[in-house]
């Protein structure tokens, strides 16, 4: 189905324009709005559509029945994924910050290997290397 873009431009208290065409507030909320809803044969891309270009301008889309009550759950849903998916990212990066060394290790690791190797220098220097 083909969803329509709305674009909406030069809002003010009184007037709106709707993809290049001004007509009044009054006449956009009660007619506009009510007749793109009602002969979207209740698409919901319709709606959100109509309903991201409204939020987007600042006008809340209010007291249109189903539609909003949709388009309030449809907000929900993405915020709740939106938070969903940034505390995934943050354990991921928990996970992944684990498995590197700290430079503590780091330095722990090097010092042990120096002395291993040094140990083992010093036990073949004595012939005591056990051939």
């Amino acid at each position: 189905m083909f969803t329509p873009k709305f674009i909406l431009t030069d809002v003010t208290d009184t007037s709106i324009k709707v993809n290049g065409q001004k007509m009044t507030r009054s006449y956009f909320n009660q007619v506009f709005v009510s007749l793109c809803l009602n002969s979207s044969w209740n698409s919901f891309e319709v709606s959100r559509s109509l309903f991201d270009a409204m939020m987007a301008v600042g006008i809340v889309p209010k007291g249109y029945g189903k539609f909003s009550y949709d388009y309030a759950e449809y907000l929900d849903d993405q915020q709740a994924r939106k938070a969903a998916l940034q505390r995934e990212a943050t354990e991921h990066a928990e996970r992944v910050a684990a498995l590197h060394a700290t430079p503590e290790e780091i330095a722990k690791a090097v010092a042990e290997r120096k002395a291993n190797i040094a140990r083992q220098v010093q036990q073949f220097r004595k012939g005591s290397a056990g051939f």
